[in-house]
């Protein structure tokens, strides 16, 4: 069991990750904008973060940015309803893991999860 961060401004995105990751036997925690994740990732130990790129506030790349500054070896997978080749570009030069587009394929987010994992 991986304790696994979620941030997303959509409640709906939010509920689907954790109910799809709660599923695997993960424990799950969400945050809905960066600045209240980077809070909970200050306080808590996490093995996986999943964050949606836009959001209010901190976005995306700014945490994932913040993550790897404190901690370089936890996965950080991005995911996104306004993809571009710029974002992907960015994701890969800032660390991410995996970059993933709205509307993601299940089966294929909950691969991404078991591969970061291991």
């Amino acid at each position: 069991m991986a304790r696994i961060l979620v941030v997303d401004d959509d409640p709906d995105a939010v509920d689907l990750l954790k109910e799809l990751l709660a599923g695997e036997g993960h424990d799950i925690d969400t945050a809905s904008d960066g600045d209240s994740a980077l809070e909970s990732f200050r306080t808590a130990t996490f093995d996986l973060v999943i964050s949606d790129v836009r959001m209010p506030g901190k976005h995306g790349f700014s945490l994932l940015e913040e993550v790897r500054a404190q901690e370089e070896e936890v996965p950080v997978i991005l995911i996104t309803g306004f993809p571009s080749q710029q974002a992907v570009l960015d994701s890969v030069y800032r660390g991410a893991y995996a970059y993933v587009e709205k509307p993601f394929d299940i089966d294929y987010l909950v691969s991404l999860v078991r591969k970061a994992l291991a």
